[in-house]
Protein backbone atom coordinates (compact mmCIF):
# COMPACT_ATOMS: atom_id res chain seq x y z
CA UNK A 1 0.00 0.00 0.00
CA UNK A 2 1.52 3.35 -1.04
CA UNK A 3 2.39 5.91 1.82
CA UNK A 4 0.15 8.07 1.14
CA UNK A 5 -2.66 5.87 1.29
CA UNK A 6 -1.70 4.49 4.47
CA UNK A 7 -1.76 8.33 5.98
CA UNK A 8 -4.95 8.64 4.47
CA UNK A 9 -6.43 5.59 5.97
CA UNK A 10 -4.97 6.44 9.24
CA UNK A 11 -6.33 9.90 9.23
CA UNK A 12 -9.96 8.10 8.86
CA UNK A 13 -10.57 8.44 5.13
CA UNK A 14 -11.95 4.77 3.74
CA UNK A 15 -10.69 2.79 1.00
CA UNK A 16 -13.67 2.95 -0.40
CA UNK A 17 -13.01 6.94 -1.03
CA UNK A 18 -10.27 6.29 -3.71
CA UNK A 19 -11.93 3.19 -5.40
CA UNK A 20 -12.22 3.77 -9.05
CA UNK A 21 -14.88 2.60 -10.53
CA UNK A 22 -14.25 1.01 -14.69
CA UNK A 23 -14.97 3.46 -17.26
CA UNK A 24 -18.51 4.10 -19.04
CA UNK A 25 -18.65 1.93 -22.71
CA UNK A 26 -17.44 4.60 -25.23
CA UNK A 27 -20.75 6.03 -27.08
CA UNK A 28 -20.99 4.07 -30.66
CA UNK A 29 -22.72 7.48 -31.46
CA UNK A 30 -20.51 9.90 -33.35
CA UNK A 31 -20.56 13.51 -33.71
CA UNK A 32 -22.91 14.88 -36.66
CA UNK A 33 -20.59 15.24 -39.52
CA UNK A 34 -20.40 19.36 -40.72
CA UNK A 35 -20.83 20.78 -44.40
CA UNK A 36 -17.77 23.23 -43.83
CA UNK A 37 -18.51 24.05 -47.42
CA UNK A 38 -20.91 26.44 -46.70
CA UNK A 39 -19.63 27.89 -44.12
CA UNK A 40 -19.91 32.33 -44.07
CA UNK A 41 -16.75 32.62 -41.76
CA UNK A 42 -14.69 30.69 -44.42
CA UNK A 43 -11.12 33.06 -44.65
CA UNK A 44 -12.67 36.00 -42.03
CA UNK A 45 -10.84 37.00 -39.22
CA UNK A 46 -12.30 34.24 -36.78
CA UNK A 47 -10.92 31.59 -38.99
CA UNK A 48 -7.64 32.56 -38.20
CA UNK A 49 -8.15 32.42 -34.71
CA UNK A 50 -6.26 29.80 -32.73
CA UNK A 51 -7.89 27.74 -30.39
CA UNK A 52 -6.28 26.45 -27.13
CA UNK A 53 -8.95 23.68 -26.80
CA UNK A 54 -8.07 21.54 -29.98
CA UNK A 55 -8.68 18.17 -29.02
CA UNK A 56 -12.34 18.72 -28.37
Amino acid sequence: MPQWLKQAVSAGQSLEHFAVERPALAMTESRPKVDWSQDPFAGGPLAAVQSSHRNL
